[in-house]
């Protein structure tokens, strides 16, 4: 669904331009307020941040952010057939008591079309960047779930014969697009062991937009094989 981009600075109110008192808190003025806020950063694919609600939108109060979020969450499901789905970051690397403290400062949203028509991508960047994340979420996905950056990108050359130390002649550079991805959530990007050794594997965004099943009929149509020649991987999409 196509959206005309907006002017944040005149649309969207400020911390600076609104008191934070609860007698000014206006529920439904400032859900209409947040709708703006998510059509607006639709355009940017960037998963938005619920600090950035805070301070954007609710003049950072805490108190009244779950009723202003879900007035807004009906009108864009109602309205513009857009669900907002919430994202936590991963906390691989802190202990159960941390996550619990940052999971809700941390919290971050995506929005879905659910529209018929949701998979229609009209515009041919957003084409060749989508062609380009599908190969590599079938690479992470066919090779167990986690893959060596070394390994990637040997893959991807061979894949779209060209040599990984010049910019491809569609995708440009293919490690700024990986960085792109992992900005978007779309992959996960870590540093293992002393080597330092970094390994991507789907991000969260992934996990929640992409079909497992869609990406090994993806993979089975190009090798000519049926999806159940794929044992593990094939038990793996069924189970969704």
């Amino acid at each position: 669904m196509a959206l005309e981009q907006m002017d944040i600075d005149s649309s969207i109110p400020t911390s600076s331009q609104g008191a934070s008192s609860s007698d000014n808190f206006d529920v439904s003025k400032l859900s209409t307020e947040l709708v703006r806020y998510f059509l607006f950063k639709q355009c940017e694919r960037i998963p938005i941040k619920r600090t950035d609600i805070l301070k954007d939108v609710l003049f950072n109060n805490r108190k009244g952010f779950d009723q202003v979020m879900q007035e807004a969450q009906k009108d864009l499901r109602s309205i513009y057939g857009i669900e907002v789905v919430t994202i936590p970051r991963d906390r691989n690397d802190q202990s159960t008591n941390e996550r619990s403290k940052a999971s809700a400062a941390d919290k971050r949203y995506i929005m879905l079309n659910t529209l018929e028509d949701q998979n229609t991508i009209s515009n041919p960047h957003q084409m060749e960047e989508y062609g380009l994340l599908t190969i590599i979420l079938a690479i992470i996905f066919m090779t167990g779930g986690i893959i060596k950056e070394t390994e990637l990108l040997e893959r991807l050359q061979s894949i779209l014969g060209h040599d990984k130390r010049k910019p491809h002649y569609l995708f440009g550079n293919i490690s700024k697009k990986l960085n792109q991805f992992v900005k978007e959530m779309y992959l996960n990007k870590k540093l293992e062991g002393h080597d330092c050794i970094v390994e991507y594997s789907w991000g969260e965004r992934s996990e929640v937009e992409v079909n497992k099943l869609e990406i090994l009929n993806f993979v089975s149509d190009l090798m000519d094989v049926t999806p159940e020649s794929w044992t593990s991987q094939y038990q793996q999409a069924t189970q969704e």
